[in-house]
Formats: structure tokens, C-alpha cells, sequence
């Protein structure tokens, strides 16, 4: 079990680069994802730790694999001509702009193809893509009847609950529709779920069905229930920067764009125009109850990793986290997809404390066979705990820490690992790349 400790160390994470070159341009498929020329917008992670980017620009869906980090197209075929390519393999398909994706507990890739006006679905288990809902024309029609027979306009978030239901963030009709599973188990009913938004865009929803909105237009978060009760989530109704440290209702957000939640139901908030990443958390202290907020990255001045995410510069759009709180984040200023180490809560508590644990890793990337050491002065050598996560939090190794450790981990897969050094006094974490 891991110990509950309250106070954060956001100041102190990283960022680094993940997928992306610095250039927005169409580049070649079986290279490593961080040589690859791209234009993220959205990101997300299957249950393997592969992360899946909507290459916006380039007009597709990108892959990119977790044991050998090398990226390949699954979708699209870089133009936005005709044949739409229903029917047929989804790398020969025609996508236009797709600015969002979503998975459902299959595997299966859900697409919103932004100026297509459709969403598409690509199938697993045979690679075929299909349009699910959208006739392809702009506009607003069709409820309650069948999705693919709807017009929408600009969809341009999706998210899935856990009965997979495909909620569409239909920008342009400024409202989100659901689509639920007909009898056939292979079409869908449409539904205006949420109306009178401000051109709405990422999505998140959480196991109690709560529905997270990123209006983009009335730089609010907004909350909806089950039941369908909206509240405001974060944003006060302006656009500006303001807030951190209080209320999160209070704050001034500037086009929110995308929206993730860690495991203990904290938001993360791609806050767009005022180039950060805002968290609302529950402080529970004297300022009385309410969900707070604070800024956890950018708002700095370096485009260059390996600084501390708060000196870094970027414009976040779409965001997504993996298990062991990883924030990713499709980065607009640098064409690339960026992370930041151990940011959210993991299996429900805060993993980190103010003061945090420093340690040396060397040589990293490794090919499996390095040294671990600290000299902190409140090391208390046996009563440390040094554990490797592999990209999807899966435990990979556990075991005592005194001081010094060689490790061989030669029987481990090419890939990112997390190292944890735990104890009374604190939590470090450090990225591991083996390479061979």
C-alpha cells in the first residue's frame, strides 16, 4: 500500500517530449514518435499504455507503441478529398481535420472528424472504419432518430462512459449530444444531452456518469449530472487569467480546450489561452468547502524540455493521463506531445509530498542495467521504497532501498518506465528509457 500524503510537489515535475519534432508537416510512419513531424490535438491511452494522437493537420489518427515507441498511422490517409472510405481499411479512408479521440473498453477507436461533420469508428479487430453518426452535411437535425441519418457542425470532442455511450461535443450547434445503442447493438440514437453552451469542446466523464464540459466560447468547465443538473466546474464567465489558490468558480479561465480527471475525480484543464494546465482539487482547508484551483504547467518561457513544468512554454490542447498520474498533453506551440511525471492521483490518494525524495539515475537511457543513489540527509537507508511502473502503472519491481542500488532490469521491454523512491519523508519520481 502507499502511504496518503497530502501536500503536493507540483512545482518540482518535469516536462518532456513524447511524440513530435518540432514541425508540423507529414512525416514517414515506423520511426520514433519523437522523429516524427506531426500536429497533435488530442491524446489518448489504451489499457497497453499505447497513446493515440489526432494528428489534426496531417488529417490523422497516429499510434504510437509503447514497447518500441515507434508511431504508424491507424486512420486517415493525409487528404481530405473524397472517398470518405467508409466500409474499408481506416488507413485508406479520407478524415478531415480530426480533432478528437476516444476509446471504448474494446479497443475501438472513436474519431471526431471535424469537418467531415461526422464521427467515425474504427474496429479493432479488422481495421475497418464506418461513420456512426453525422450525414456529412452542417447543421442541427435529427434527434431522437437514427445518429447517421443527424446533421452536425463541427464536432469536436468525444468522450465515452463505461456503458459506451458516445457523448459528441457538437461545437458549432453549441450543445453536446449522446448517442446510445439501438437495439441491433450496431447503430446508435441521437439525443441533444447538453444545450445552450458556448462552441463546447473536450469531454471527459467520470464513473458516476458526471459529464465535464470545455466550453470554449464562455471560458467556463461546466459539470453535468446524471440527472442533468449543470453546474460550473471552474471559470467565473470571463475570459482572463485569475484565481489560483482560491475557488475554482472564481477563477478566470481563457478558452478551456481540453479536460481530463485523475483517479480521485481532480480536473485537469487545458486553460488555452493563458498557455497552462489548471488543476481543481479539493483543499479542504480554512478558505471552507469548494473545489480550488491552481496552474500545475506552462505560463513560462521555455519551449525546451527537461525544465520545470511551470517555466515551460506551450499551448495545450487536448490532455489525457495515464495510471500512475502522468499528464499528456497535445502541445500547438511545438508540434509535439508532452508529459509531466506523477501530476494526478493514483489508486484514489496523493503520492507526494512537499518535500520529495532526490536521486540520481544514471546512465539513462540505459539498455537495461544502471545505478540508482541518493545523498539526501534525512535518507534513512532500509526504510525506502524503490519501485519501476511500467507506462500503463503496471508494478514491474519492488523492493528495499538502501542508498545505492545497481539494477538490472535487462528482462524488461525497450520503453518509458516511471521510478518511484518512497518513503516517510517524501516521493521521487525520475523517467527510465531503455533503449537497445
Amino acid at each position: 500500500m502507499f502511504a496518503i500524503i497530502c501536500i503536493s510537489q507540483i512545482n518540482a515535475q518535469e516536462i518532456f517530449t513524447v511524440a513530435g519534432n518540432d514541425s508540423i508537416g507529414y512525416t514517414k510512419d515506423s520511426i520514433l514518435a519523437t522523429n516524427a513531424g506531426m500536429d497533435p490535438y488530442a491524446v489518448k491511452l489504451d489499457k497497453a499504455g499505447n497513446l493515440y494522437i489526432a494528428d489534426c493537420g496531417n488529417n490523422r489518427i497516429r499510434k504510437v507503441v509503447h514497447s518500441t515507441q515507434i508511431v504508424y498511422t491507424v486512420a486517415g490517409d493525409t487528404t481530405d478529398a473524397a472517398p470518405i472510405g467508409d466500409g474499408g481499411p481506416a488507413t485508406s479512408a479520407s478524415l478531415f481535420s480530426p480533432c478528437d479521440i476516444a476509446l471504448d473498453s474494446a479497443g475501438n477507436i472513436y474519431i471526431a472528424d471535424k469537418y467531415n461533420n461526422r464521427v467515425r469508428k474504427v474496429t479493432v479487430n479488422n481495421d475497418t472504419i464506418t461513420t456512426i453518426a453525422g450525414n456529412g452535411i452542417p447543421g442541427y437535425s435529427g434527434d431522437n432518430g437514427l445518429s447517421t441519418s443527424a446533421m452536425l457542425n463541427l464536432p469536436s470532442g468525444l468522450a465515452i462512459d463505461r456503458l459506451g455511450n458516445v457523448y459528441i461535443a457538437d461545437a458549432a450547434n453549441n450543445c453536446v449530444r449522446k448517442l446510445t445503442k439501438n437495439a441491433d447493438t450496431t447503430t446508435y440514437n441521437i439525443t441533444t444531452y447538453v444545450s445552450g453552451l458556448n462552441f463546447p469542446n473536450g469531454l471527459a466523464i467520470d464513473n458516476a456518469f458526471n459529464l465535464y464540459i470545455a466550453d470554449y466560447g464562455s471560458s467556463n468547465v461546466y459539470k453535468v449530472t446524471k440527472q442533468g443538473l449543470r453546474t460550473i466546474a471552474a471559470g467565473n464567465s470571463t475570459n482572463g487569467f485569475s484565481g489560483d489558490g482560491g475557488l475554482a468558480t472564481l477563477a478566470a479561465l481563457s478558452n478551456p480546450s481540453g479536460v481530463v480527471l485523475d483517479y480521485a475525480g481532480n480536473l485537469f484543464i487545458a486553460d488555452e489561452g493563458n498557455y497552462r494546465i489548471r488543476e481543481v482539487y479539493q483543499r479542504g482547508d480554512s478558505i471552507g468547502p469548494g473545489d480550488s484551483i491552481r496552474t500545475i504547467a506552462g505560463g513560462g518561457a521555455y519551449l525546451k524540455d527537461s525544465v520545470l513544468a511551470l517555466k515551460a512554454e506551450f499551448v495545450p490542447f487536448g490532455l489525457t493521463m495515464d495510471s500512475i498520474g502522468t499528464l499528456y498533453i497535445a502541445d500547438g506551440e511545438t508540434y509535439r506531445v508532452r508529459d509531466i511525471l506523477n501530476v494526478g492521483t493514483t489508486l484514489g490518494v496523493r503520492e507526494i509530498s512537499a518535500s520529495g525524495i532526490d536521486f540520481k539515475l544514471f546512465p539513462n537511457p540505459n539498455n537495461g542495467k544502471f545505478t540508482i543513489e541518493t545523498s539526501a540527509p534525512f535518507f534513512d537507508a532500509g526504510k525506502q521504497n524503490l519501485m519501476i511502473f511500467d507506462i500503463s502503472g503496471r508494478l514491474m519491481l519492488s523492493e528495499l532501498f538502501y542508498g545505492r542500488t545497481v539494477i538490472d532490469a535487462s528482462r524488461f521491454a525497450e520503453g518509458i518506465y516511471t521510478i518511484r523512491l518512497s518513503g516517510k519523508d517524501g516521493v521521487g519520481n525520475k523517467r527510465l528509457v531503455i533503449v537497445r
